[in-house]
């Protein structure tokens, strides 16, 4: 019985889960993000899209370990899920440094380390970005940053995940 619940758990994740990609989608494909906030929104879209397509492929194989085959992958994914969160990411990377967003490159290099996606690459960022912050910023706003960032490590050491335990 408990893998009955299980299974079902994991099939409404999987919806649940399309459901978020699919409004993402939409957002994503918004035009004219010249302005700040939809700059922002666009940037957050990404971010989320990686976590959510980090979701979809684990979701996917704990429903291969129950056997259930009829999932219907709306976005037809086929295990691509992790090379378009790794896309998601670094689009979401090269913007913020275009436009010089550091909060938004510590939030990626800390959501490369937490999935598992790259992590060589967001420990490196997270550095370069401390150490840029560490130069152009107050020291009240540095120690602010530096608190929040461990925060952040101590989040991405605990437990990335337990769908449906």
């Amino acid at each position: 019985q408990h893998q009955e619940i299980n299974e079902k758990i994991a099939q409404t994740l999987i919806q649940y889960c399309q459901a978020g990609l699919a409004h993402l989608s939409q957002s994503l494909n918004q035009k004219d993000a010249k302005s700040h906030e939809k700059r922002i929104n666009y940037l957050s879209c990404l971010y989320d899209k990686a976590l959510l397509l980090w979701w979809h492929n684990d979701i996917m194989l704990l429903l291969k370990e129950y056997n259930i085959t009829d999932v219907i992958d709306i976005f037809n994914f086929k295990g691509s899920e992790l090379q378009l969160a790794k896309a998601a990411l670094r689009e979401c990377r090269e913007l913020s440094e275009k436009y010089r967003y550091p909060l938004m490159l510590l939030l990626i290099g800390s959501r490369q380390v937490g999935l598992d996606i790259e992590k060589a690459s967001g420990e490196s960022l997270i550095n370069q970005t401390m150490k840029n912050l560490k130069k152009t910023k107050s020291t009240a706003d540095f120690v602010h940053v530096t608190e929040w960032m461990k925060c952040m490590r101590k989040r991405n050491t605990a437990k990335k995940h337990d769908l449906v335990t």
